[in-house]
């Protein structure tokens, strides 16, 4: 994504560039714009304005990104995102991988606390501006509980077990509706069943995929593996 240089820009330079309209909004939201991707500026009335400063360490230069291409807040934090970009773009599986595992998953690598719900949050607003894709990929997985452990893991869709668990899914599902039960209940007494029989649960996960052209892929996993290895947290 082509930053802004320091430099002067015409009304009409800065209504392109910005990608606003040129009417009588234009000086109102470019000013708020770009003090939101982190500029400085000096505004000529009439004329244009001055960016004095541009963004330019590696979390600044994402920060600009998060905001431009993906619409995220400002306040979101920065080196912990770079951690889910990171993640999401080089490590295999963590595209499908269920939410509460990638959380545990960025803590692993990068020793950073993000909560399940923060991922889904991040990753509802990827989804809602088009900027991430659910594919028709799936995984499976399988959650138990030990005492008060939970563990997951993949499995493969042949797995036995798996199939016997969608096997009596489907009965139990019909039994629950034949006795009258609405769809959802019978969906909730079928899982509380299935846990009861088998111990565990079984689910499938989308696989997501980042929709950008490569320009900006490449750049967001050079500076998140810049902000990581310079550890600015």
């Amino acid at each position: 994504m082509k930053q802004l240089e320091a430099r002067f820009y015409s009304l009409d330079e800065l209504a392109e560039a910005i990608d606003r309209k040129r009417d009588s909004h234009l000086a109102g939201n470019a000013k708020a714009d770009l003090t939101k991707w982190g500029y400085e500026w000096e505004w000529k009335n009439g004329r244009g304005v001055v960016i004095t400063k541009v963004p330019q360490t590696a979390k600044e230069r994402l920060a600009e990104i998060m905001n431009r291409r993906f619409g995220l807040d400002i306040q979101v934090d920065v080196y912990a995102f770079a951690c889910f970009m990171w993640m999401l773009l080089m490590v295999d599986g963590f595209d499908a991988m269920p939410w509460a595992v990638r959380s545990e998953e960025v803590e692993y690598w990068f020793g950073v606390e993000v909560t399940e719900r923060t991922l889904r949050r991040w990753s509802a607003r990827l989804l809602a501006t088009d900027n991430l894709h659910k594919s028709q990929d799936r995984t499976i997985w399988r959650t138990e509980r030990h005492g008060g452990e939970v563990s997951r893991e993949p499995v493969e869709p042949d797995d036995a077990d798996y199939i016997r668990y969608k096997s009596r899914k489907s009965e139990l599902i019909a039994e629950y509706m034949n006795l009258g039960l609405s769809k959802s209940k019978a969906y909730g007494e079928t899982f509380k069943q299935l846990w009861r029989e088998f111990g565990c649960c079984y689910y499938s996960c989308a696989r997501l995929t980042l929709n950008a052209v490569q320009e900006d892929i490449n750049e967001i996993a050079e500076l998140a593996t810049q902000i990581y290895m310079e550890g600015d947290n």
